[in-house]
């Protein structure tokens, strides 16, 4: 009976311990501030518009280019967070005051009849993820963002900010290409 009283109930008493520990280490893990953004475009593209391309006008007509990736924003901790605003390379926000027209066309070729081949990016605004938004507990938005900029942002190094209401993580962007507006060339047909 001793040695049970002087080895085995102390031997157990800090295994019980550490496995309190661990457990409350894992439930403090869980709120801590965590996001994470997932881009969903194979190919990343940064946007030369054409410059009336928006039956309503664009504010941002006097930017060259746009960058519209489509994204997945995942909260990974045990609180809510309020995602206020983002930026990109720490100069183009978006945010609360960003406007986001309903629609931008790239003419980027001609097929054989001289005709105009273009892509349109038809933003339908439920489909924009524009701050500020809540994320619950262990929840994620998926989105449209939209950064207007003036010069081209190929082969640099691009880093997102996401600003929140309990800190700011940066994520790198994956590498983008360019589709130029070819509207205005003396090939197409107006």
């Amino acid at each position: 009976m001793e040695y049970f009283k002087d080895i085995f109930l102390p031997v157990l008493a800090i295994i019980i311990s550490t496995i309190s520990l661990r457990i409350s280490h894992n439930v403090e893990k869980k709120k801590e501030f965590d996001i994470s953004i997932k881009f969903l475009d194979t190919n990343l593209f940064e946007l030369k518009v054409d410059r009336k391309s928006d039956t309503i006008p664009d504010v941002y007509d006097r930017k060259q280019f746009r960058l519209l990736p489509y994204v997945v924003i995942s909260n990974n901790s045990s609180y809510p967070v309020t995602i206020v605003s983002m930026s990109l390379n720490d100069q183009i926000d978006f945010g609360l005051f960003t406007r986001i027209g309903e629609k931008y066309e790239v003419t980027y070729g001609v097929n054989s009849e001289k005709q105009p081949l273009s892509i349109i990016y038809e933003l339908d605004q439920d489909k924009v993820l524009k701050p500020p938004f809540e994320l619950h507990e262990f929840q994620a938005k998926a989105g449209i963002l939209m950064f207007p900029y003036n010069s081209s942002l190929v082969s640099k190094t691009n880093i997102i900010s996401i600003v929140t209401s309990r800190g700011t993580e940066h994520f790198k962007l994956p590498p983008l290409k360019n589709v130029a507006s070819l509207q205005g060339s003396s090939d197409i047909q107006q």
